[in-house]
């Protein structure tokens, strides 16, 4: 029998999916955006493998995990769209902006052979680490917050925290593919870079102490089961 919410639900996370793609291309067109690609093509490829495991029945209350990615990407997207309408994301914003010209710079640094260049690769990861730091920050701290909040006096069913906790796999399957979309020519580095200092700050540790303020409950690992079915999951987009 259809579930007209839950393919309501579907419909509008596909519709994030490519908003959050026009803004990644949009994003690439401006010089002063250049370090803001990967945060947004990582958002977009998250809410890929959630739809995927939506699909598989993987979730305990699928409805309730996609409506908190609803608010959550919405978040990011209304900051992106209107800076303004959020002064913490604004500064966050002007911090990769300032980084990305830090990059720009040391390219042409090295490209002009001055004395003693930084390794452009090495300053790209350093300025994607403060970015997206920057970012992460506003967007778990506060987006995160709030998205689980509205979900959980919005629905019949919080957010679980089996599925909360399950999240973070699809959150390291969706950085890769990320990364692959914006820097394949350096993927081997830029990977172990995003898996060493990114995903630990970002998207496990502060993620988890925010479920647990809102909700009360300790996150735990991805259990054994979610993974496996995951796996058998592909990154073509359906």
């Amino acid at each position: 029998m259809a579930d007209e919410e839950l393919d309501n639900l579907l419909r509008e996370n596909r519709e994030i999916i490519d908003a959050l793609s026009e803004v990644a291309i949009q994003q690439g067109k401006e010089q002063k955006d250049e370090l803001k690609v990967l945060f947004t093509l990582i958002h977009r490829d998250i809410t890929q493998e959630i739809i995927r495991a939506v699909g598989l029945e993987a979730f305990d209350n699928p409805k309730s995990l996609l409506k908190f990615n609803k608010h959550f990407a919405n978040a990011y997207l209304q900051a992106v769209r209107d800076p303004a309408s959020s002064p913490k994301w604004k500064k966050a914003f002007d911090e990769c902006e300032l980084q990305s010209g830090i990059v720009r710079q040391a390219l042409a640094n090295w490209t002009s052979n001055d004395l003693s260049p930084p390794s452009p690769l090495m300053t790209q990861m350093l300025a994607q680490r403060r970015c997206t730091e920057a970012e992460g920050d506003v967007h778990i701290n506060n987006d995160m917050m709030e998205a689980l909040i509205a979900t959980r006096e919005n629905s019949d069913y919080p957010v679980s925290m089996r599925d909360f906790a399950n999240m973070l796999e699809l959150v390291q399957r969706g950085t890769k593919s990320g990364i692959k979309d914006v820097a394949p020519s350096v993927i081997g580095h830029f990977e172990a870079f995003v898996k060493q200092y990114l995903l630990p700050c970002v998207e496990e540790t502060w993620r988890n102490n925010v479920f647990k303020q809102v909700c009360g409950e300790e996150v735990g690992k991805p259990d054994r089961q979610f993974k496996r079915l995951i796996g058998q999951t592909d990154m073509t987009v359906k």
